[in-house]
């Protein structure tokens, strides 16, 4: 059967003709590959338009500024940024102090909250976790990460730093942003790039699968996209309730004293087993197939 599209090359793989239709064209390889490139510039030109709309439609001034920043608006945001910044330095250093401290976010949303802490695996996903920094720094405000072993942003846990009751508000604000942004980040994913949703989450299965060996905070790394796949009910062999446990349990939050290496080195390799253990029969199920596409997995 020859491709569809070119009527030239024998057709390898089918694709859909449309991103809400379930009608399929057989097209060659060559051809595949450059509608999904054709198909991606659309996406990213359409959601660039749409987050510039966003920032154009509200009426909060903090809040426009914030999802301006993280719409990559070029260099009349960088200017936004750079002076937004400078003022921030300036209201620092007349009040002798630039120390912030975390921000407890009052939020019931238990996707995107864990143990008090924002989790933004979606958005690191999408690679956009350092737009939302820097604009959180437009605005006076601090989204930091766990850095520790040699990681950065460990399990894409956050909290948000403030200067305290002057910032509360600024704060909240900030918090529901994010948290919106977050679930626009996940849904952008299983549906505009389900290959790298189900690469992230193959990728952790494997290695929890085979590893010999594995720290504590590199474990907690690795369920960070688990999480996200058993929310959405991808996974077969464990729930979403021991997921969670474990991640309270192996937290960066929760970091204990250093100790002697041999004991270090032991402690990982029972951590392997049990991982090993734990996920020989954890599988993307059925709905994962259905939802993502067969291509993704």
């Amino acid at each position: 059967m020859k491709c569809e599209i070119c009527q030239k090359n024998e057709a390898e793989t089918a694709i859909r003709i449309g991103e809400s239709s379930d009608e399929e064209l057989y097209v060659c390889k060559a051809c595949a590959e450059k509608e999904e490139r054709k198909r991606k510039k659309k996406r990213d030109r359409t959601r660039k338009e749409q987050l510039s709309e966003d920032a154009e439609e509200i009426s909060d001034p903090l809040m426009k500024e914030f999802v301006a920043a993280m719409s990559g608006l070029g260099n009349v945001l960088d200017e936004v940024i750079k002076s937004a910044q400078k003022a921030q330095e300036g209201r620092a250093a007349e009040s002798g102090t630039d120390s912030k401290v975390p921000f407890k976010i009052k939020s019931r949303d238990k996707k995107v909250m864990f143990a008090g802490y924002l989790h933004l695996e979606g958005i690191a996903m999408c690679g956009e976790i350092d737009a939302v920094k820097r604009a959180m720094r437009a605005i006076g405000l601090e989204l930091c990460g766990f850095d520790t072993e040699g990681l950065s942003d460990v399990g894409h846990i956050y909290c948000i730093m403030h200067q305290g009751a002057a910032d509360k508000d600024k704060a909240e604000r900030a918090a529901k942003a994010i948290i919106e942004q977050e679930h626009n980040a996940r849904k952008s994913q299983i549906y505009e790039s389900p290959r790298l949703y189900t690469d992230a989450i193959c990728r952790s299965l494997a290695i929890l699968k085979n590893c010999r060996v594995l720290t504590d905070v590199e474990y907690f790394d690795l369920l960070s996209p688990l999480r996200l796949a058993a929310q959405d009910d991808f996974l077969d062999g464990i729930t979403l309730a021991k997921i969670e446990s474990m991640m309270k349990r192996l937290g960066p939050f929760n970091m204990k004293q250093p100790e002697d290496s041999e004991i270090i080195f032991a402690k990982n390799e029972e951590r392997a087993d049990e991982a090993n253990s734990i996920f020989e029969n954890v599988f993307m199920n059925e709905h994962a197939d259905h939802e993502l596409g067969d291509e993704s997995l």
